[in-house]
């Protein structure tokens, strides 16, 4: 079942994430990764090396030696403007958009476009082992009652043996929150900052990362990522709206 949510005219998101990643032993082989930046490049027409760091301890009678290298994990793509990174791996693909964050729908679809270009060169795709949405929030409340705008959030003893000046305006807060639900399969990490801007307003930072707690097995098309994505979307909106219940306010 979908739940609606209000269309948030000023919705204050300032990136997008949605990854998937495919099952073990599934993975491109430097060519067809290649092949598929190619074709990808068109609407990404930005290209550059996704690279690591590899770190190599060895021993001898000296004691430890270290050494570094960089090893070519996959390719960087971005659109022209500079708004939608792709992110592509021998095994997962990640598209990242900046804000301005239009839909939804235009978000979903242009990962569907990618992941069919993704998918193409491989044999088989049978399954697909993990599916995450992320969403990083940026906005402002008043700092005069300002636990009425943000029921997620640190609750403190201004007034105490330790500190008697304690308070919101003085200094930054960070939390971390983990939620499971059952009823959506998936579990969130929702990384939470407020810092003074002035003496009249915070800003918040609300980071929420959600990820399917199943996995896709026997993968028959699309279809069946675009359901677990509906249903970690519904997750994620039941934390924000449900933690930020002046968002019409906020945002409209």
């Amino acid at each position: 079942m979908t739940v609606s949510y209000p269309n948030l005219p000023n919705a204050p998101i300032q990136e997008a994430i949605i990854s998937l990643a495919l099952g073990k032993g599934q993975k491109h082989n430097e060519s067809s990764l290649e092949s598929v930046c190619k074709v990808l490049k068109k609407s990404y027409p930005k290209e550059s090396p996704l690279l690591v760091n590899k770190v190599n301890f060895s021993f001898n009678d000296e004691g430890m030696e270290t050494s570094h290298q960089k090893e070519k994990q996959g390719y960087a793509l971005s659109a022209e403007n500079k708004t939608r990174f792709l992110r592509m791996s021998r095994d997962s693909l990640t598209l990242n958009c900046l804000k301005p964050y239009v839909s939804w729908e235009s978000f979903a679809d242009k990962y569907k476009e990618a992941w069919g270009e993704y998918i193409k060169p491989l044999d088989e795709v049978s399954d697909i082992s993990l599916i995450s949405i992320r969403y990083i929030n940026s906005f402002r409340i008043p700092t005069v009652n300002w636990e009425d705008y943000i029921l997620m959030a640190p609750k403190f003893e201004t007034t105490n043996k330790y500190d008697d000046t304690a308070a919101i305006s003085t200094g930054d807060f960070f939390s971390r929150y983990l939620f499971i639900s059952e009823k959506y399969m998936a579990q969130s990490g929702v990384l939470l900052t407020i810092r003074p801007l002035n003496k009249d307003s915070l800003e918040v930072i609300m980071d929420i990362e959600v990820a399917s707690r199943t996995t896709i097995k026997n993968y028959s098309g699309y279809h069946d990522i675009t359901d677990v994505l509906n249903r970690l979307r519904n997750f994620k909106n039941q934390i924000f709206f449900s933690n930020i219940p002046k968002a019409e306010e906020l945002f409209k």
